[in-house]
């Protein structure tokens, strides 16, 4: 079996190659998080923060752009020796 590949106006055609635009291959991120740090008792802490990172170069350089950016929430349990 041949592998099919989408070509413009959304048909598909066996064997066609399609060119696709050259993405960046490195990216450079900033990260950010705020987050309340709670002591269970004198060695065990909670830790719970959200962060928010995003790419400062961009991914894609065509009229319209895109950069890469991602949530969470981080959730620690820290105990002392």
């Amino acid at each position: 079996l041949g592998q099919f590949q989408p070509v413009l106006g959304g048909q598909f055609q066996p064997g066609k190659v399609v060119s696709f635009v050259r993405s960046t291959l490195v990216n450079f991120t900033g990260i950010s998080s705020v987050g309340i740090d709670y002591k269970i008792n004198r060695r065990m802490n909670l830790r719970v923060e959200p962060t928010f990172r995003y790419g400062v170069l961009k991914i894609i350089d065509t009229p319209v752009t895109g950069y890469l950016y991602s949530g969470g929430l981080n959730i620690s349990y820290y105990f002392g020796l």
